[in-house]
């Protein structure tokens, strides 16, 4: 007898066909991998980054930097005082020669300082030279003493330079001086910082002997740092 014939049994099969199952590979540029955040952002946390770190900036330190930008413009606002109107003007008012073992030239300088709050310490050692205009030779030279000038004041200062060997010029004369000088401006008790001065004075005398005398004169002071 023979046995009944089995059926198989049903699925509920889905139309279409059966997906593959894979491996998907997603490309991304290696400039944008390393570049965390972003450039539009970057630009924010560095900006925020300064921010911070001039907020944790101590009292002292602000203070230093208010005191070393006052500084700095009283620097700026004294050199241009100096520069343009508050520097001491120079005079000759006498010029003789001795004639010893060594010609020497004796001359006696007036320092006016038009400042009414700033006095001058001016240093000992600079140095001061006369030529005669008409040969253009160095006929003397020597060093300027140092002394204090108040301010609105004038101030004698006197000059001992010693011939260099060429014989004086005889009757009138043209003479230049020229004297380089260290000086430092100072305010009460308080001394600023030191300058450089030069004086240049054009001279004509009618003789430097006997009873000489200056017929004219034009000095000039630059003043700077």
């Amino acid at each position: 007898m023979s046995e009944p014939e089995q059926t198989p049994p049903t699925t509920n099969a889905l139309p279409g066909p059966v997906p593959q199952l894979g491996t998907f590979v997603v490309q991304v540029a290696k400039d944008q991998v390393y570049r965390v955040p972003p450039p539009e952002n970057a630009y924010l946390i560095e900006r925020y980054c300064k921010r911070t770190k001039n907020r944790r900036r101590s009292p002292g330190l602000l203070c230093l930097i208010w005191i070393l930008a006052a500084a700095f413009l009283l620097l700026a606002a004294t050199a241009a005082a100096l520069h343009f109107a508050l520097r001491p003007a120079f005079a000759v008012q006498s010029l003789s020669v001795q004639n010893t073992t060594e010609t020497e030239y004796d001359l006696t300088l007036s320092v006016w300082n038009p400042s009414r709050a700033m006095g001058y310490s001016y240093a000992a050692g600079g140095s001061a030279a006369l030529v005669a205009v008409s040969s253009g030779a160095e006929i003397a030279a020597g060093e300027t003493p140092g002394f204090d000038q108040g301010s609105r004041s004038t101030t004698a200062m006197p000059l001992a330079l010693r011939g260099s060997g060429a014989s004086p010029p005889k009757g009138a004369a043209a003479l230049e001086l020229t004297a380089k000088l260290r000086t430092r401006p100072k305010v009460g008790m308080l001394k600023l910082w030191s300058m450089r001065m030069e004086v240049t004075c054009g001279v004509l005398t009618s003789a430097l002997a006997g009873d000489g005398r200056i017929l004219s004169q034009h000095c000039g002071t630059k003043l700077w740092l």
